[in-house]
């Protein structure tokens, strides 16, 4: 799992990614611990702007539209494309 300090000094971690659009989880933000950024290039430690969540369900449901905008295909772990509908 991709992990990095942001430029507040907070624990980021990628949870999912597709190309430059990811699903990053701050686990120490007890407000919206998850975000969805505008641009995320891999092995950065800053994204410029995106949706901030507190529920994981919806930052993943927000992740998955995000990809499919620009015509990405979001890959699970085991390589599977995955759409909003897979359970």
């Amino acid at each position: 799992m991709e992990t990095f300090i942001n430029g507040n000094g907070s624990l980021c971690c990628v949870v999912k990614r597709s190309h430059t659009v990811a699903l990053i989880a701050m686990p120490f933000n007890k407000i919206t611990p998850f975000v969805v950024p505008i641009h995320h290039v891999q092995g950065s430690t800053a994204w410029g702007g995106g949706m901030y969540y507190a529920d994981f369900d919806d930052a993943y449901s927000a992740f998955i539209k995000r990809c499919l905008a620009f015509g990405y295909k979001p890959i699970d772990d085991k390589g599977e494309v995955k759409s909003l509908y897979d359970e």
